[in-house]
């Protein structure tokens, strides 16, 4: 998830004193920005098409709506358009004067067709590409060590590499490549305070490195917050803040920055609105809203995990039969290829249906409905929990919503409980509790017990959130050496 958000993020223009073909974003190109934001790839598009020699400037915001065009819809036919047109902006912009900007919009222009192809899963293209913007862009910066833009890509990819689980470590040392989270946050931080056009961008990269790697949301929003106001009704600001909202538990307050967000086709929002109406426990506009996106996108990620949720809201409205179609039907449907439609693959194999106090607890927990979680804690009786996994699962969701609301030394005594119980059973709640023992720690400045836990984190094998775990325990193990 979040290599797709760097991509929603790496919208990199530059401003310089004009010139024939320059890097300059004034007049028409940022006309072009600004649909690129509303998401508007179609109006984009036509603006480049009235422009008989596009400036480069305009060269780089074309690759971009395409990039983004290909990420939000996933149809086959713009990855070929992307495709068709990529290797000749390549070539144009590889025979443009010796200039700062040179380098960096090729590296950036190379990390957009990593990152899509990353979503196409052509994991190999995407490598080679990413290893050839670090090129590009590590030049740059021996080449040009003044020039502040240079920390926009350098920081995206050190967070990326430094992020890499330890398995993996052998590859970057064959193919030259190295950094680490703290790194390349040190470098966005250097750009993000600054007043340069590239500001807000690294910004944005923060943002949603500290929310989705490191576990700092409370400071995301936050942060996000203030950008976001200046713009509300940029739907790609609103996707973005709503995201970070979801995962911070403030699922009401995503609602409403969906919903201001000026009408849209793009399929993605009817994702967030369904998933924040099944933790709300509205269970009909749910499965309206993921038919909506079923019907409408034309990827194959995330289809696995929406029927698995339609299924869902049909089994915790107490209607067996609809759930058990379209558990059925999500079984057949979508690739596994993003961490949600693992999970939904992972939930279907059993052909067990969830207990559905867990169930309504994690959901109303994870959208921030803590009040309705905690009374269904309040009258569960957990005497008629069968299976193992029902009664870890319980333990582990209370210490979820301790840790959430601030009952920390409950919520530490339930976590150790659920590692103790979970043995060696693949369940992701261990690892996740490891981890989230580690972050308590850390809060509290006991290095060695945040280390500790952490390790612990990265030991557990084969459980369906894996690289999500793998990657934050990393990552805080690295802030933690700073």
């Amino acid at each position: 998830m979040l290599t797709y958000l760097f991509l929603l993020a790496g919208s990199a223009v530059a401003q310089t004193a004009s010139q024939p073909r320059s890097w300059n974003f004034d007049g028409l190109p940022e006309k072009i920005y600004q649909h690129i934001l509303a998401l508007q790839f179609e109006k984009a598009r036509d603006l480049v098409s009235k422009i008989p020699e596009p400036p480069y400037a305009v060269l780089y915001l074309t690759n971009l709506n395409e990039a983004l065009e290909t990420a939000f819809v996933e149809s086959y036919s713009s990855f070929q358009r992307f495709e068709d047109h990529f290797e000749d902006r390549i070539d144009q912009l590889k025979n443009a004067n010796e200039d700062p900007h040179k380098r960096l919009f090729l590296a950036e222009l190379k990390l957009q067709w990593a990152f899509v192809n990353m979503k196409f899963g052509n994991e190999f293209t995407a490598a080679w590409n990413i290893r050839q913007a670090y090129r590009l862009v590590e030049k740059n910066q021996e080449l040009y060590p003044d020039f502040l833009p240079n920390a926009k890509p350098l920081g995206i990819l050190h967070i990326m590499f430094g992020s890499i689980p330890d398995r993996y470590n052998w590859l970057l040392d064959l193919l030259g490549l190295g950094g680490t989270v703290a790194q390349g946050m040190d470098e966005l931080s250097t750009l993000a305070e600054s007043d340069h056009l590239f500001a807000t961008e690294a910004l944005i990269i923060q943002c949603l490195v500290q929310s989705y790697m490191l576990q700092q949301t409370n400071e995301a929003v936050m942060k996000f917050s203030n950008l976001y106001g200046t713009k509300p009704q940029t739907p790609l600001y609103a996707y973005l803040f709503a995201s970070l909202l979801i995962k911070n538990s403030q699922s009401d307050k995503a609602l409403e920055v969906l919903n201001r967000v000026p009408s849209t086709d793009i399929p993605l929002f009817s994702y967030l609105k369904a998933d924040v109406y099944l933790q709300k426990g509205q269970y009909d506009k749910s499965i309206q809203l993921h038919q909506k996106f079923i019907s409408s996108h034309q990827g194959e990620n995330f289809i696995k995990d929406s029927y698995y949720k339609i299924g869902l809201a049909y089994w915790l409205d107490s209607k067996t039969g609809p759930a058990q179609k379209f558990f059925n039907q999500a079984k057949r449907s979508g690739l596994r290829r993003t961490e949600t439609d693992k999970h939904a693959a992972r939930s279907l194999e059993d052909d067990i249906l969830p207990n559905q106090a867990i169930m309504q607890i994690r959901l109303f927990t994870d959208g921030g409905y803590f009040h309705q979680a905690d009374s269904l804690i309040a009258n569960f009786d957990e005497e008629k929990l069968i299976t193992s996994k029902d009664r870890v699962e319980f333990k582990y969701r209370k210490a979820r919503l301790y840790h959430k609301t601030g009952r920390i030394e409950k919520a530490i005594d339930l976590y150790l409980g659920t590692i103790r119980e979970t043995g060696n059973e693949r369940w992701y709640f261990a690892p996740n509790s490891a981890l989230q023992l580690g972050y308590i720690y850390q809060d509290r400045g006991n290095t060695g017990m945040a280390q500790n836990h952490f390790r612990k984190a990265l030991s557990y094998k084969n459980h369906e959130y894996k690289n999500s775990i793998d990657n934050k325990a990393k990552s805080a193990l690295s802030d933690l050496k700073k």
